[in-house]
C-alpha cells in the first residue's frame, strides 16, 4: 500500500506539473484546479492514519503553489475561492494530528 500513496503523493503531481508546463495552458491548468479541489474535498478518506493526511497536506500545498503560478497569468478566470481552500487545509491539518496531539 506504502507505494500507492507514494505514487499518489509524487508521480501523479509531477506528471500533471510536466504536463501543463508543456502545453502552457493556464485556461485548462485554471478549471483543472477547480475540478481537482471539488475531487479531493469529495473523494477524501476519513479513516487514514494521521501520517496519510501529512503527505496529503504537503501535497496539497504543492498543488495550490504550482497552480497559483500557472493559472496566474489567467487572473480574469474563474479560481476556487480562497476560502474553499483554505478550508480543505484546515480539514487536512486536522486530520493530520494524531491522537496524542489531539
Amino acid at each position: 500500500m506504502k507505494n500507492v500513496y507514494l505514487y499518489i503523493d509524487q508521480e501523479i503531481l509531477h506528471q500533471l506539473h510536466r504536463g501543463l508546463e508543456r502545453v502552457q495552458y493556464s485556461r485548462v491548468a485554471c478549471a483543472i484546479r477547480i475540478k481537482s479541489l471539488q475531487c479531493l474535498r469529495e473523494l477524501l478518506p476519513l479513516q487514514e492514519p494521521a501520517n496519510f493526511y501529512e503527505r496529503v497536506l504537503r501535497s496539497f500545498d504543492e498543488f495550490a503553489a504550482y497552480f497559483e503560478d500557472v493559472c496566474r497569468e489567467e487572473s480574469h478566470l474563474p479560481s476556487p475561492p480562497c476560502d474553499e481552500i483554505t478550508t480543505f487545509r484546515r480539514t487536512l491539518q486536522t486530520y493530520a494530528l494524531t491522537t496524542e496531539q489531539l
